[in-house]
């Protein structure tokens, strides 16, 4: 006799009295990458939603945000709100009227609301907010939206419809950055469904052929591959550092060696010498104002600095807007979440941090709503975790 069970999806949702706000956080996640059908401007469906959510979060847990105590934590996150809120508007101000370079004042109101979103997530995450339910909720709406764009209606790029897979996506590109973040929440969320959800998000991604995702997903094998099989748990993570460092990089100038004409052949396919360029030019721009950037905008440049391109690296990017300061302290939180991550043994959800940094430092995927999430994950990994005060809820198990 065969018995079929039921799936109940209540066994996945853990329903609080922050419940309908956690599903439109999954709805504004799972809807971000629809860029094609944005209806003013830059702002489309999702965006919408994220402001909703911010406000709402903002009544609740504000006071919150803006009181500090005498910690590393508080002292970060004032110098984090005081470059954005304080520092960058007038900075922005001053180059757009003062200059000709390429400011951008309306993206100065979407950085505040994603770094507002930031603490807001985390505090509510304090009080009892579930992200695993938000996650849940970006995986059904992402994995039907593509299930739609891909087999019943396609929404495609003409840009790009020669080579891939757009699903609704002004740059196939934002669907990488939306399918690494997803799976890294389930990484992060679902440790034990990840077995099943991930190789339906892989497999959808692998339609784009993004030679970008497919460096990422490498890397996040490999990572997990090396810590759960070469990883000495026995010593911190320092010390396998110093173990491992000089037979890494021995290994990798051998394979580079061997391998360097189809590493070149991938490198300039991949637009890496017009990348080069800009990584260069972004390095002068930041070399001359260090301390506090430029304000909101894209200084780098094809040619030469200045002539508006972003330079299409996260720390690039963050470094020229609002300085080597702020790009160091969001790289710092990151990595210092990885080395948490290690030092538990939680290699699968090591991995995938690994290459979500990675993927950022060769694209700006910090202008997104989505990054700044995450960046909430990592935060929370960093500071709260261990707080006796928070781990004991399951709604913060990570």
């Amino acid at each position: 006799m065969i018995v079929v069970k039921r799936l109940n999806m209540s066994q996945y949702f853990n329903y609080s009295r922050y419940f309908f706000v956690e599903i439109l956080l999954g709805v504004a996640l799972g809807t971000g990458h629809l860029t094609s059908l944005r209806f003013f401007g830059k702002v489309g469906f999702s965006e919408i939603l994220f402001l909703l959510l911010i406000l709402f979060l903002s009544i609740l847990h504000l006071k919150k945000i803006l009181t500090f105590s005498r910690t590393y934590e508080s002292l970060l996150r004032i110098y984090l709100l005081a470059t954005v809120f304080f520092v960058t508007p007038i900075l922005t101000a001053a180059v757009y009227l003062l200059t000709d370079f390429n400011s951008s004042p309306f993206h100065v109101v979407s950085f505040a609301m994603s770094l507002s979103l930031v603490f807001l997530l985390i505090e509510a995450r304090k009080d009892g907010f579930n992200l695993k339910n938000a996650t849940l909720c970006f995986f059904i709406i992402y994995m039907a939206l593509h299930f739609v764009t891909y087999f019943i209606y396609p929404l495609e790029n003409t840009k790009y419809s020669a080579f891939m897979y757009t699903g609704g996506a002004n740059n196939p590109n934002q669907i990488v950055y939306y399918s690494q973040s997803l799976s890294l929440l389930l990484a992060v969320f679902f440790k034990k469904q990840a077995v099943y959800l991930l190789p339906l998000v892989i497999l959808l991604t692998l339609q784009l052929k993004s030679d970008a995702y497919f460096f990422g997903l490498l890397l996040a094998a490999a990572f997990y591959l090396f810590f759960h099989f070469f990883y000495i748990k026995k010593f911190s993570v320092w010390k396998n550092i110093l173990i491992y460092a000089l037979p890494i990089f021995l290994i990798s100038a051998v394979l580079i060696y061997i391998n360097y004409d189809q590493l070149a052949f991938r490198w300039q396919l991949a637009g890496g010498i017009g990348r080069s360029v800009l990584y260069w030019n972004a390095i002068d721009v930041i070399k001359s104002s260090p301390i506090v950037g430029y304000g909101v905008g894209s200084f780098s440049g094809k040619a030469v600095a200045f002539t508006g391109t972003e330079a299409h690296s996260n720390i690039f990017d963050l470094a020229t807007q609002f300085g080597v300061f702020f790009a160091f302290a969001v790289y710092f939180i990151m990595i210092k979440a990885v080395f948490i991550a290690v030092n538990r043994h939680d290699f699968f959800v090591a991995a995938f941090m690994i290459s979500f940094i990675i993927t950022g430092i060769f694209h700006y995927t910090a202008r997104h709503f989505i990054f700044w999430v995450e960046f909430s994950v990592f935060y929370y990994y960093v500071f709260y975790l261990y707080n006796e005060k928070f781990k004991s809820s399951k709604s913060n198990e990570i």
